[in-house]
């Protein structure tokens, strides 16, 4: 078991767990280094020159080392080393282009990679800080986790493919979801509850820079929200991206922030076709809804608001129909339209849903783009192998 480091003001500790340094910065008489333990905390160490007689550190090295806690010139906490212990190059990470034989590496490759571990344990922890956020957020405004199920048995009437995969009894093909708005409409028409789930979706997509066959999305459908309601969390949500991005540091990996997020009427557009590439961080309200649905609805013409980052619509919300031969035409016109002999019948119609609204958010595709990371592989597996 690896013991936790213990600071004493002014005291000499033993650093009995690994760090690897992030950052190394040498002057005359000292050298500062970043580093980072386990979890992704950070630490800043102080040594003296003279300790690093023939000891050729460079970024991407693990040490661990005894030392005292002190401060720096401007009163910020930092570490003294006493004594250090130097790991050598970390040579157990994956290379940029994959698996490789240490032995076969260069040093260069070795510390490049070094560097890249440290800035994806970074976004593992970004990630999980966001969406315990989201969690904590949602449930503070009374909706309710619920998990939905995977594989489904039909196909839904979505014009995206999802992935197929067979029966290991009968050999006929199941499909892995791609929507949870089916489930958690079920779940809230039962429950009679405002219910959410944090989940992956998966769909039949090549990997690419920025699109992954398996993303985290968040659904919700609320029987006591209003799409301004929803908006309002979508803020909060913003608020939470910056927050998590200042507390990681992330702007030191070269990553940045979009403006602040900024709400438009649909109708004061002067183009009212919308081109997303002109939208960095804006809320778009009372956007006409064109789909299968709406052609259906006898209560005119629908609207939506549209979240748009970076040039890419990335979650929407909408005041759900509801009447039962109006969904039920809506589906079999798109069944029809793409073709399908068999799909999904949505059949929590069947409960009697109650009058809702609906939120679906792409989380990977957020987090990819309000960083602006460079693949979305980082954000939706950052701890696999880095794709360049």
């Amino acid at each position: 078991m690896v013991n936790k480091i213990v600071l004493f003001r002014g005291g000499i500790f033993s650093m009995k767990k690994i760090v690897r340094i992030l950052n190394l910065r040498k002057h005359k008489q000292v050298s500062f280094m970043d580093v980072y333990e386990n979890f992704g905390t950070r630490l800043q160490l102080l040594c003296y020159n003279t300790l690093l007689v023939n000891v050729p550190l460079a970024i991407g090295d693990i040490i661990s080392f005894e030392g005292i806690y002190t401060v720096n010139k401007h009163g910020k906490p930092i570490i003294e080393i006493k004594e250090f212990y130097w790991h050598n190059s970390a040579i157990e990470w994956c290379s940029p282009k994959g698996i490789y034989n240490p032995l076969k590496s260069s040093l260069e490759e070795i510390r490049y990679n070094a560097r890249n571990a440290g800035k994806q344990l970074q976004l593992l922890q970004g990630k999980l800080q966001v969406l315990n956020s989201i969690k904590n957020l949602l449930i503070s405004n009374s909706f309710l986790e619920v998990n939905c199920k995977t594989i489904e048995e039909q196909r839904t009437s979505a014009q995206r493919q999802p992935l197929q995969v067979n029966s290991i009894h009968s050999n006929a093909p199941l499909y892995l979801r791609i929507t949870m708005e089916n489930q958690l409409k079920q779940y809230c028409a039962i429950l009679l509850h405002s219910v959410f789930s944090i989940d992956n979706v998966f769909y039949d997509k090549d990997i690419t820079a920025n699109v992954d066959r398996e993303v985290n999305i968040l659904e919700l459908v609320s029987i006591e929200h209003t799409t301004d309601e929803l908006i309002h969390l979508i803020i909060k949500i913003d608020h939470i991206l910056r927050n998590v991005f200042s507390e990681l540091s992330l702007i030191d990996f070269g990553y940045s922030l979009p403006a602040n997020i900024e709400i438009v009427e649909y109708a004061d557009l002067t183009d009212k076709n919308i081109n997303y590439t002109n939208f960095q961080n804006t809320l778009l309200k009372h956007v006409p809804v064109t789909s299968p649905f709406v052609k259906q609805s006898k209560s005119g013409l629908r609207t939506e608001f549209q979240w748009i980052v970076r040039g890419k619509m990335l979650a929407h919300g909408y005041e759900d129909e509801f009447e039962y031969e109006n969904l039920l035409n809506a589906v079999n016109n798109q069944k029809i339209k793409l073709g399908l002999n068999n799909c999904n019948k949505m059949d929590y119609m069947r409960y009697a849903i109650p009058r809702t609204t609906s939120l679906g958010l792409g989380l990977d595709q957020l987090l990819y783009r309000f960083w602006n990371l460079e693949h979305i592989i980082n954000i939706s597996n950052p701890i696999g192998i880095y794709f360049d």
